[in-house]
């Protein structure tokens, strides 16, 4: 996230520009954030990692960009990274909270949002309005609720209990239930046009993997040296172009690329767990005209049942009708500007804003690419450059 924070108040250090350090990565892991290429901001809070293994600051901004991906496993490895290095550090409890929640781990869930609000109780802050912990809380309580009155329902359910007026000699021996073969692990995410299942075993050579495209299933199996076969077998969604999908093998996973027949958000990987959203076609109408829709409710995937989308956005309508005021406007003013700029003006503002150690912040790339904003110090007025030792630096105005 673009902060003007130190533009209001500028650094008595300068900005070294010479080699990508932990902070160079860090700042392009926020920029790629903004732009929503998560992939990417992955790669960087990485290597940032790799300069600082010890950063709290690469591990939470990690785990926003796994939980951007739907990787909830990895998100919620590396806000417990986070909690472990700094038992105080707020939003890593809340990535840690996101993470269980998605993975249907509600009392973690609901454990971690608690403990991250209490961390802000303890600082004396307000709740911001990116990580609404009261909603959350909420909505754990009510799946950990939902849950009880299942296993209540059962209980009381006369159904679930067995008769006892058969005799031993009555009762028919049990029928041996085969054992299915071991399972392969996976998870998945998707953009419109593509999805994409990793397959996370390590060390697979090329020999031991077979993957089967069909239009509408997907079957994997993997034979490793004296262990039993692991497959899977998926009945997809919707259709797939098997000519056009793909697979990878990594060293710790492997990728497999799906390409959809027809561009659109799935609901789920396999069918049977939800609806198709309704999608536009170009019909003699112009955009709309032969649109397919449904009146039927996409199924809830908790247990509460409860469309908590519907929700989230009803929420965040009332959020948005909130004014901000003060700084918080600025910043918001400035977030607005450079998430709408083009290419060339996010360069501008990048390179005005570091090089110049927050003290310039131009969209002017005219002026900015010809001006050397290290040899021609600027400061707000009454203040002054020094270096580390509180020497005065030349600014421009000298």
């Amino acid at each position: 996230v673009f902060s003007v924070q130190p533009f209001l108040k500028a650094r008595s250090c300068c900005v070294e520009c010479k080699q990508m350090s932990f902070s160079d990565h860090i700042a392009s892991a926020a920029e790629l954030l903004v732009e929503e290429d998560y992939s990417s901001a992955i790669e960087e809070y990485t290597q940032a990692l790799a300069l600082e293994s010890s950063s709290t600051k690469a591990l939470t901004g990690r785990a926003a960009a796994y939980i951007k991906l739907e990787k909830f496993t990895e998100a919620l490895q590396d806000a417990n990274s986070a909690i472990k290095l700094d038992h105080k550090c707020e939003i890593a409890y809340y990535r840690k909270g996101i993470s269980s929640f998605e993975l249907e781990e509600f009392e973690t869930s609901l454990k971690a949002f608690k403990l991250g609000k209490e961390c802000l109780d303890n600082e004396n802050k307000t709740e911001p309005k990116t990580r609404p912990y009261g909603r959350w809380i909420r909505k754990c309580e009510t799946e950990l609720e939902d849950e009880s009155s299942d296993e209540d329902a059962m209980k009381d359910d006369p159904s679930n209990t067995s008769s006892n007026t058969s005799t031993a000699a009555e009762t028919p021996p049990p029928v041996p239930v085969p054992i299915p073969p071991p399972s392969l692990k996976y998870q998945f995410y998707q953009s419109a046009e593509m999805l994409t299942v990793s397959i996370m075993e390590k060390k697979i050579q090329p020999n031991e993997l077979q993957v089967i495209f069909e239009e509408y299933t997907l079957t994997v199996s993997l034979t490793k040296p004296g262990e039993e076969v692991k497959t899977i077998k998926l009945h997809l969604f919707d259709s797939i172009d098997p000519n056009n999908s793909s697979f990878k093998i990594m060293g710790t996973k492997v990728d497999i690329k799906l390409k959809k027949t027809t561009p659109f958000q799935w609901d789920d990987l396999v069918s049977g767990k939800g609806q198709r959203y309704s999608v536009p076609t170009y019909g003699p109408g112009g955009l709309g005209g032969g649109a397919s829709s449904s009146s039927d409710k996409a199924p809830s995937a908790y247990a509460s049942k409860k469309d908590w989308n519907s929700v989230d956005k009803a929420m965040q309508e009332e959020l948005e009708k909130d004014k901000p005021e003060g700084e918080e406007a600025l910043n918001d003013l400035f977030k607005n500007i450079y998430g709408k700029a083009s290419e060339e003006t996010r360069r501008a503002m990048n390179k005005s804003f570091q090089t110049s150690g927050g003290t310039v912040l131009s969209t002017n790339w005219n002026e900015v690419g010809t001006t050397d904003y290290e040899a021609e110090r600027q400061a707000p007025s009454g203040m002054q450059w020094k270096n580390w030792e509180g020497d005065k630096l030349a600014q421009k105005e000298d």
